[in-house]
């Protein structure tokens, strides 16, 4: 649930039901909004701070962020920026670039709306009648995955793709590659990094509770095999990119060692 600092209104989205506008005086429904969808979902929204009556929602299942305004039920847009769902969502407040700045001129308003141009000067398509105002949404996924998005610009300032999310527990090199590091977290994955760029390149499939350690299968069989709170050990596969293996009968208290 947000409130909108312009009005008495405030949203309310839930996973199932959808996203509705409400009067916080009279508590009464003024909008309900609907997906392009039945396969879509919210997980998190946010107002834009630029733009009164515009707020955005990210996706539960797939990366989707979603542009809305109060003035209509169906999204104005919509943007795939990752293949997993949201996490988390918020707008910075933020003025036009810097490096934009020079050529605009002094006596232009500044002033935005939901319906303004984004930075001046722009070029609308012609099945676009509207702009992105400026502003930066923190994005937050599912995944781990962490980034700064330029909603005027529509592009990454910044963008960690994958990441652990909890506590890391434990970590081993791949026996015959050094720059390979796989690391097991409180988050239920293992991750696997390429020490050369600082980035994950693999994540388990799934949750799996706990992962409190893991151990590289031998030779060249691309396997790990992890030891967890909830689900026993199980090997994971990672040309694969699923779970091949699992043993439940392990306790919670097992440590696995590679030979």
């Amino acid at each position: 649930m947000l409130s909108d600092e312009h009005d008495v209104s405030f949203s309310v989205s839930n996973l199932h039901n959808g996203i509705r506008l409400v009067d916080s005086e009279a508590l009464v429904c003024i909008t309900s909004f609907c997906f392009p969808s039945a396969a879509a979902s919210v997980q998190c929204l946010a107002w834009v701070p630029s733009a009164p009556g515009m707020f955005i929602t990210g996706d539960s299942q797939v990366g989707v962020l979603r542009v809305w305004n109060v003035s209509r039920s169906t999204p104005l847009d919509s943007f795939k920026l990752k293949k997993t769902g949201f996490h988390a969502l918020h707008v910075l407040n933020s003025p036009l670039a810097k490096k934009a700045q020079s050529s605009c001129s002094p006596s232009k308003s500044q002033h935005t709306s939901s319906t303004s141009e984004a930075v001046p000067p722009p070029t609308l398509s012609q099945n676009r009648s509207f702009s992105l105002p400026p502003g930066h949404a923190v994005c937050c996924f599912m995944d781990g995955g962490v980034g700064l998005y330029d909603m005027g610009a529509k592009k990454w300032d910044f963008l960690r793709d994958l990441g652990h999310v909890e506590t890391i527990f434990d970590c081993k090199f791949k026996p015959d590659d050094p720059n390979l590091l796989a690391t097991a977290s409180f988050d239920g994955t293992i991750k696997i990094w390429d020490t050369n760029t600082l980035t994950a390149v693999y994540t388990s499939p799934g949750n799996e509770g706990v992962v409190y350690s893991l151990s590289w299968a031998p030779g060249d069989l691309n396997c790990i095999a992890g030891a967890t709170s909830r689900n026993g050990a199980f090997i994971w596969d990672v040309r694969k990119g699923k779970i091949i293996t699992r043993f439940n009968e392990v306790t919670v208290t097992s440590k696995m060692t590679s030979s």
